[in-house]
């Protein structure tokens, strides 16, 4: 144990208290104290003495008469100049004792273990402090206030951004957002009041076509409000077909807006586009651009008459064929569309054949099929299916076909025209699929129900275990079989697009040709293949998987591949193969007749 020193200890019930500064104050008290006892009893000696010389010096005859009289002159001084020695010293006593009074105070606060005060020349050191580590810990919090006492402000997604909320209109805990998908556009520098024109270039082909459309509303913000723009008064035109497929929206702003909000970003003029359900059925935006104006090639005599046949490339327009100063710059963002080669000898005998077939009016399936091939260039195929009602893909498996009465147009795009959102299941616009629902209506019978969708994306599940020969990578061959099956079952993904058609089905044995054609698989252990509704048994004996509606196409789904790491034959030892040989007509004759 380690003291400190010139520390003082009081103990307080099991606990001790040390007073390191004072040790040395007290024991210096303490010594004071003893010298004025000392001093105080020498005093009060010879104040004793004194008294008794004075008295016998005084007291005269006494029992010092043998003292002559000039002896007891002389003595006379001096016993008083005792005496008053004697008074001083008793002065100096009481003030000594008053201080020892208030130094006892003092001391006695100070309870020591041996019940006075010692000179403590070392104390003990505490141990080292340690961090203590909480168990368990409950807080419990009770307020009241007034509506006067609180302040509500809600805090915007957007950085350094707010509102103030009044509480005496009952404002919601959170900020709320009732639609589902929102779209905001900040203008800089916009003048209120004046027209804009907006270019929204979206990717056409990523709009969901299964489901229900729904409206784009749009708003402005004034003084952290949003407001409706009408369609027709401030919204002027809408070429994008409800931000579904790529053009120009212009717009009367409002003189009212304000650029000092608080829930969004200041210093800039706020609308926004949303959508309360659905938002799936908007295309995604590739670039927004103010001041875009559409402009359009005419092809006069001295142009090349095929030019047509591929797109002009972006920044190929930068300036005006007349000069104007008012515009400062000019921009091609995008490459051109919808440009068409003038109809070749070929043909034109071609469609002069069909027209005299269906006259310009849908009846039969082949009526319908051949209009929409006519009359929209970037479809490549198209399917009619007759008393067949199409349901969402997204929640039926299938669709209704026992429908009298109603008509399905099922179209695949020309991926060498129309860019698809995913190349293993290319679609068409949604704005492509109302304008051919708009040309076949007017040239089809008043009590057709029509139709016009995608095709159905079937997906079919792949379980198969095969040996790599000896090596091949696991991990870099166990992926390049995943995507070589999958590009095996969608060609039109790599640009073999010829072979992207309604229908056909999967057979086993093309799958297992596929695998033997791979020069990194060695054989082939198991195969299952399925679709969404088939069964484990029915997985590991399918001959065949077919899809379930005549508009439906059949891709790669979840592709789980095994990769066997030891080898079956090991010749060198002598064993024998764990493969035993299989008769093949006794192996064909278990399996059930297939009927075509």
């Amino acid at each position: 144990d380690v003291l400190i020193e010139g520390a003082v200890y009081k103990k307080d019930g099991n606990t001790v208290i040390v007073f390191r500064s004072l040790g040395k104050t007290i024991v210096e008290l303490k010594d004071e104290i003893k010298q004025s006892k000392d001093a105080a009893q020498d005093a009060k000696d010879k104040v004793d003495d004194l008294n008794n010389t004075f008295d016998a010096a005084i007291d005269w005859p006494s029992p010092l008469s043998s003292i002559s009289n000039a002896e007891r002159n002389s003595l006379i001084p001096l016993v008083h100049d005792s005496k008053t020695f004697a008074d001083d010293t008793l002065q100096q006593t009481e003030e000594t004792k008053l201080k020892l009074d208030a130094l006892q105070s003092l001391v006695n606060i100070f309870d020591v273990f041996t019940g006075e005060i010692v000179k403590p020349l070392t104390v003990l050191i505490p141990n080292e402090p340690w961090t203590p580590v909480i168990q368990n810990m409950a807080l419990d919090y009770t307020a009241t206030a007034t509506a006067t006492d609180i302040d509500l402000i809600h805090l915007y997604p957007f950085d350094q951004t707010h509102k103030f909320e009044e509480l005496r209109l009952r404002p919601a805990l959170f900020p709320t957002f009732c639609e589902e998908g929102h779209l905001f556009i900040g203008l800089k520098k916009l003048i209120p009041g004046s027209n804009v024109p907006i270019l929204f270039q979206l990717a056409e082909a990523t709009a969901d076509s299964e489901s229900e459309r729904e409206e784009v509303q749009w708003h402005y913000l004034d003084n952290n409000k949003w407001k409706e723009l009408r369609k027709g008064f401030e919204v002027l035109r809408d070429d994008t077909n409800g931000l579904t497929t790529s053009g120009i929206v212009k717009f009367l702003m409002p003189a009212n807006m304000t650029s000092e909000n608080t829930i969004l970003p200041k210093g800039l003029h706020w609308i926004k586009a949303s959508i309360p359900k659905n938002s799936k059925v908007i295309s995604e935006t590739i670039g927004i651009h103010a001041q875009a104006v559409k402009v359009s090639f005419t092809n006069e005599e001295a142009n090349d008459k095929l030019r047509l046949s591929e797109p002009l490339a972006e920044q190929s327009i930068n300036k005006l064929k007349q000069a104007d100063s008012s515009i400062k710059k000019i921009s091609q963002p995008y490459e051109s569309f919808g440009g068409r080669i003038p109809e070749i000898e070929g043909e034109f005998y071609t469609r002069a054949s069909e027209w005299l077939r269906h006259k310009g009016r849908a009846i039969q399936k082949f009526d319908y099929e051949r209009l929409v091939l006519e009359a929209f260039p970037q479809i490549f195929k198209a399917k009619c299916i007759n008393h067949s009602f199409g349901l969402n893909a997204h929640k039926y498996n299938s669709d209704f076909l026992l429908a009298p009465g109603f008509v399905l147009v099922a179209v695949i795009p020309d991926l060498n025209r129309l860019k698809a959102g995913e190349s293993f299941e290319p679609r068409v616009p949604v704005s492509i699929l109302e304008k051919i629902f708009a040309y076949l209506c007017q040239r089809t019978s008043a009590f057709v129900r029509l139709k016009v969708m995608n095709p159905r994306y079937e997906k079919v599940h792949f379980c198969i275990k095969v040996k790599l020969y000896p090596g091949k990578d696991e991990v870099f061959y166990k992926s390049k079989l995943q995507q070589d099956l999958r590009e095996f079952l969608a060609p039109w993904a790599v640009g073999e697009y010829d072979k992207l058609s309604f229908g056909q089905c999967i057979n086993r044995s093309d799958i297992i040709e596929f695998l033997e054609t791979r020069d990194y698989i060695d054989y082939i252990l198991e195969l299952a293949m399925a679709d969404d509704i088939s069964n484990l048994a029915a997985a590991k004996n399918a001959v065949q998987v077919c899809p379930q509606t005549p508009r439906s196409i059949l891709i790669a789904g979840d592709v789980d591949i095994c990769i066997k790491q030891d080898d079956c034959e090991q010749w060198d030892k002598g064993e024998a193969c764990t493969n035993k040989a299989v008769v093949v007509m006794d192996y064909c004759s278990n399996l059930d007749p297939i009927i075509t």
